[in-house]
C-alpha cells in the first residue's frame, strides 16, 4: 500500500539536508498512487515522480511528472540548481547513419538482454513512446508477453534478473554469465539490427564486467548486430566507469552517456538499418 513510500517522504520532508525529492517505481495501485501524489504534494519541497511504464500524467505544484530514470535525475537535478552534465557526444541521428553501413536490409528488429528489470521497464518506455511494439518477459502490459524468451519475435527486451534466469543462481549483476547464451545467440541473429546491454558497476557487482562481455562478443561476424551499451556507475566505483567504457569502446561497442540515449540511439538504428 506504499506504506515504506509514504514513510520516506515523511521523513526527506523534515530533513534539512534534503533540498529536492526523485521516486522512481513501477506504477502502483491507482489508489496507492493518488496517495503517493497527494502526500509529495503536501511536504513543502520540490518532488519528481517517475512511475515507470505508467501512463503519464502532467506536473501539478510541486510535483513534477517524468516518463524515464534520466528525465527524473535531470529534472531533481535542475530544481536542485545543480550544473547539469554536459557533453559533446555525436548526435544520435548521426550517430546511427555512421553504424548501420554494416547492416543488411534484413536486420530491422532489436533486442535488450538487460540484468535488471528497471532499465528493461525504461527501455520498453522509450521504446513504445517512438512507436515500437516490444515484446518482453517482464512487459509493461500483458499482451506483450514474450511467448519464449530464448527466441526473438520482433523488438524484445529482456529482463535476466527475472526469476526464469536466477533461481538457483547470482543475479546477472554479480554473475554476468546469466546472459552469456542469450547474447551468444542474439550475435547470431540475422534479423537484429542492434543489441542493447548494461553494465552496472559498484560494491557487490562483478569485478569487471565489461572484460567479460569483451570475451563473448570476440570472434563476432562482420555481420552481426550493433553493439550499444550503458554503464551505470562512477569513477569511485570499484571497477572504475571510465576503465568500463574505455575497455566496450575498445570492443567496439557504441557506449551510450545513459540508457535512456542508448534505446533512443537504438530507434534511430531501427529506422536508419537497410537504407
Amino acid at each position: 500500500g506504499g506504506i515504506t513510500m509514504l514513510q520516506g517522504l515523511e521523513l526527506l520532508a523534515t530533513d534539512a539536508q534534503t533540498k529536492v525529492v526523485a521516486i522512481v517505481s513501477k506504477p502502483p495501485a491507482p489508489d496507492v498512487q493518488k496517495r503517493v501524489i497527494e502526500r509529495a504534494g503536501a511536504i513543502g519541497k520540490p518532488v519528481v515522480i517517475c512511475f515507470l511504464g505508467g501512463d503519464p500524467a502532467a506536473s501539478a505544484g510541486n510535483v513534477h511528472r517524468a516518463s524515464s530514470l534520466e528525465e527524473t535525475a535531470r529534472q531533481a537535478v535542475a530544481l536542485a540548481g545543480a550544473r547539469q552534465p554536459g557533453g559533446d557526444e555525436q548526435s544520435i541521428e548521426a550517430l546511427a547513419t555512421r553504424v548501420c553501413a554494416s547492416l543488411a536490409p534484413s536486420q530491422r528488429n532489436l533486442r535488450g538482454l538487460y540484468s535488471g528489470g528497471t532499465f528493461c521497464s525504461e527501455a520498453q518506455t522509450i521504446w513504445r513512446a517512438a512507436g515500437l511494439r516490444v515484446r518482453s518477459n517482464a512487459p509493461l502490459a500483458e499482451a506483450d508477453r514474450l511467448a519464449d524468451v530464448e527466441a526473438s519475435q520482433g523488438h524484445t527486451a529482456i529482463d535476466l534478473g527475472s526469476d526464469e534466469f536466477t533461481v538457483g543462481r547470482p543475479h546477472p549483476m554479480i554473475d554476468p554469465s546469466v546472459r552469456d547464451d542469450a547474447l551468444r545467440a542474439a550475435l547470431k541473429n540475422h534479423d537484429l539490427s542492434v543489441i542493447l546491454l548494461d553494465l552496472v558497476l559498484g560494491y557487490g557487482a562483478h569485478a569487471d564486467p565489461a572484460e567479460h562481455l569483451t570475451k563473448i562478443v570476440a570472434d563476432r561476424g562482420q555481420d552481426a548486430p550493433v553493439l550499444v551499451a550503458s554503464v551505470v556507475g562512477t569513477e569511485q566505483d570499484p571497477q572504475g566507469r571510465s576503465a568500463q567504457v574505455r575497455k566496450l569502446e575498445q570492443a567496439g561497442f557504441v557506449v551510450a552517456p545513459s540508457n535512456a540515449q542508448a534505446c533512443e540511439l537504438a530507434v534511430a538504428i531501427v529506422q536508419n538499418a537497410g537504407r
